[in-house]
């Protein structure tokens, strides 16, 4: 460990390590408490100031009687630190003021001791004369040649590096005369180790021989011999009288600490001075290295950022971490990720006869007309069916499994329980409340926004350690929920608990039990502002191995429905999406649908017009185009960012994203379609009703609209935030329900809603994405019911 000097402090030293490492903090906290009755002030007042108070603070840590013991603090917290992340010194080193650091370290005196001898320290310094110091680059003996009175060598810190000390005209006369040198003042009022500090000398000692002095317990070197120090030196009052007066030998301390074998010198302070120092007497030694704890007070990386990367350092160098104690107290944001299975498979082609290679190859060959077939775009399509499948297994009679139930308002969710429990299951249920509350052993109150009492109830409850099924029931509801409410009973909830549980457990089957979600016939009622969860249903199983989720749709909420349902509860048997009417049950597919190739659209009109949003993106451009290649159609496309003035499209220095979005538009115009590019947020209402009243101002009418608008963002379940899956779902989601009621009053042709295949398949990375999908899908069939024409399209990947 190396321990900097006076002047090495500033205001903010180590202010995030302070911040965010309780070690350090505690340590400074317990210094300036003890130090507190003699300054008459907490001495964090000016190592770490509010913003006001910055200026004052730098002035008063100039002052020795302030300055030294901020910059002891530092140092010795900051050993305290290092220490208890295992990085123990086998030697030390310290500069001037830096060997108390590591006397007491060594256990040569006791920390109150230490506190004293510096704060009584910087006030005998604040009694002398105002004197100066000065580094130059010139050898021991080129220093003391220097033809001026009253000049000290206060330290030699290398080969040819020296620092004078002396009265501040002797010092600026040295200044003037060793100017071709480009000498550089210290930052200190005070002639430290010079003749100047002599009439202190004698109380300082004093002092010292009051104190309780031990032998050193780990060895340090001497600035006063440039040696080791010796136990007769260390408990010797009339040492650290000289210590205070001599020629700092740092020099000859960090020779004599590289004799023999390698050394990894570590600063233990604020700046890199010592750094600099001791790599000059490294550049020929392979086996040693110099790395600095904190940055130069000019340097404007992060504290915390440049501490972890010197612990990465000594790691690289060998030194032992112990990496426990370095995470002790966080809560880390581990990601488990998904284990790969080795499942060991030959794949030798044995050797086969003649009529065996003949039936391959009309297998082949029937293979290619199949592909051939999906070539035609009428093809491509297919349509979602519901399908009568009952179940086919018994259910399990195992009665270890533990049943958390998330009951509804309705008391249906209650029911079931009741049910369970009559047939021996253990259960636990979860009302909707205000906070989290234990009401009894088997009754708890959670707030769903509340991300936190999700992960109280998995820790009060023991469950991590069961053998779970969860029935989560809070989207059976009398009526449709709100947008809003919806994501937080659905979406979120599903979230919230997916990352609580973690890989904290082994295995855990969910049910989301839900009403009005899914409409198996066209009479059926759908509630769009449930259809979120469908998101967490699908991805959460893709992300989680140990999970596994099913979306459940009933009708029906009398008694004689609950048996079927605790059958499917207790069945290994497992759909993603099922839905009961009456004690039927039917499972999601999706059936190949050929859509007639035709010519002649029914719904597009020659220079209809037509809204679309998102209207600078890829998608929204494309079909953009095919309507003005066609239909010469007038087009209003809407996107977030915006465009420069039309007059002004013939400038060249636009960035390329918007040259390229200013050809697109030209295109379209070439190909005969008239063009209103505007700037607005399709989720806010009041920006798009400004630009349904310009849409109708210039074209007098809407024929159709494309909602295209979306923000395909990634991003894991266990890391995902609200705020990152609000930004995913706000043009599809929130955006959707503004042209709702916009709409609402318009005789369009067509609403034509851009999905995508990740509301059907789910995918790795895309609970939001999913979710926000799944939402148009069941808001398109909704709107269908009631109104007419409405289209979501399951989106593959775009080429762009």
């Amino acid at each position: 460990f190396m321990f900097p000097g006076g002047s090495a402090q500033y205001v903010g030293m180590a202010k995030e390590i302070y911040q965010n490492e309780p070690v350090f903090r505690q340590s400074v906290d317990q210094c300036t408490e003890m130090l507190e009755p003699e300054l008459g002030l907490n001495l964090c007042q000016f190592m770490y100031p509010s913003d006001e108070d910055i200026e004052r603070a730098k002035q008063e840590l100039k002052r020795t009687l302030y300055g030294l013991p901020a910059l002891f603090i530092v140092e010795y917290a900051l050993a305290k630190l290092w220490l208890s992340w295992g990085v123990k010194p086998e030697a030390m080193i310290g500069h001037s003021l830096g060997e108390y650091v590591a006397a007491h370290i060594s256990g040569v005196f006791s920390l109150e001791d230490a506190l004293k001898l510096v704060l009584l320290r910087g006030r005998l310094f604040e009694r002398l004369p105002e004197g100066a110091m000065l580094s130059v680059a010139l050898t021991e003996e080129e220093a003391r040649q220097v033809p001026i009175e009253g000049l000290s060598i206060a330290a030699v810190n290398g080969s040819s590096l020296s620092v004078l000390s002396g009265a501040v005209d002797a010092i600026e006369r040295a200044e003037k005369y060793l100017e071709k040198l480009e000498p550089k003042r210290l930052h200190i009022s005070v002639a430290a180790h010079s003749a100047m500090v002599e009439p202190i000398l004698d109380e300082f000692q004093a002092f010292f021989e009051k104190l309780s002095l031990s032998s050193p317990k780990i060895p340090f070197i001497s600035n006063v011999t440039g040696s080791w120090i010796k136990d007769s030196e260390a408990v010797d009052p009339e040492y650290w009288r000289k210590h205070l007066r001599q020629t700092v030998k740092f020099a000859e301390g960090i020779e004599e600490l590289l004799k023999g074998t390698g050394r990894i010198f570590l600063e233990v302070g604020p700046g890199t001075t010592l750094t600099t120092l001791s790599s000059q007497f490294l550049t020929q030694r392979q086996d040693s290295a110099a790395i600095s704890s904190l940055p130069h007070h000019l340097d404007q990386r992060s504290d915390e950022e440049f501490l972890l990367n010197a612990l990465g350092q000594l790691w690289l160098e060998g030194i032992s971490i112990d990496w426990p104690k370095l995470y002790e107290g966080e809560k880390r944001l581990r990601l488990p990720l998904p284990t790969y299975p080795f499942q060991r498979q030959r794949y030798w082609v044995e050797p086969c006869e003649v009529e065996e290679l003949e039936r391959v190859s009309l297998q082949k060959s029937d293979k290619k007309r199949k592909l051939k077939s999906r070539e035609e775009l009428s093809n491509w399509f297919y349509l979602p069916n519901w399908k009568q499948t009952p179940l086919t297994t018994q259910p399990l009679n195992n009665p270890e499994i533990l049943f958390l139930i998330f009951v509804d308002r309705l008391g249906f969710g209650d029911r079931v329980a009741e049910s369970l429990e009559a047939q021996g299951y253990k259960t636990l249920l979860v009302k909707i409340g205000e906070r989290f509350e234990q009401l009894d052993k088997r009754r708890y109150l959670i707030d769903p926004k509340s991300k936190q009492d999700y992960e109280n109830l998995m820790q009060d409850s023991g469950l991590l350690k069961k053998s779970l099924r969860i029935l989560h029931f809070w989207n059976v509801t009398e009526q449709a929920p709100s947008i809003e409410e919806a994501k937080w009973l659905g979406f979120y909830s599903m979230l919230f608990l997916a990352q609580a549980i973690g890989d904290g457990i082994e295995e855990a089957k969910i049910y989301l039990i839900s009403n009005g979600l899914q409409a198996v016939s066209s009479e059926e009622v759908v509630h769009p502002s449930k259809a979120t969860l469908l998101g967490s249903c699908k991805v959460i199983p893709q992300e989680y191995q140990n999970l596994k989720c099913s979306s459940i749709d009933i009708t029906n909420f009398e008694d004689r429905f609950i048996e079927p349902l605790i059958d499917e509860f207790l069945s290994e048997e497992f759909g993603n999406e099922i839905t009961y009417r009456a004690a039927l049950r039917y499972q999601k597919t999706y059936e190949p649908f050929k859509i007639p190739e035709t010519t002649n659209s029914k719904v597009l009109r020659y220079e209809g017009v037509y809204l679309i949003t998102g209207g600078l993106g890829g998608i929204a451009l494309t079909l953009a185009e095919y309507l003005a290649r066609n239909l010469k159609a007038k087009l209003i496309l809407v996107g977030r960012s915006s465009l420069p003035p039309k007059s002004l499209w013939q400038e060249q220095d636009y960035s390329k994203e918007q040259s390229e979005k200013i050809a697109k538009l030209k295109l379209l115009e070439e190909l005969g379609a008239e063009v209103l590019a505007l700037s607005a947020d399709v989720a806010d209402k009041e920006q798009m009703q400004e630009v349904l009243q310009q849409a109708k101002e210039q074209f007098g009418t809407i024929n159709g609209v494309i909602h295209t608008a979306g923000v395909p963002v990634g991003g894991l379940v266990q890391l995902k935030t609200v705020e990152a899956a609000d930004r995913v779902m706000r043009a599809k989601v929130d955006g959707t329900m503004v042209l709702d009621e916009l709409l609402k009053d318009e005789s369009i042709d067509f609403l034509l809603l851009c999905s995508s295949l990740n509301s059907i398949l789910g995918g790795f990375g895309h609970v939001a994405y999913a979710a926000a999908n799944a939402f148009l899908d069941s808001y398109a069939q909704s709107r269908n019911l009631k109104i007419g024409w409405t289209v979501s399209v399951n989106w593959d990947t775009w080429q762009e």
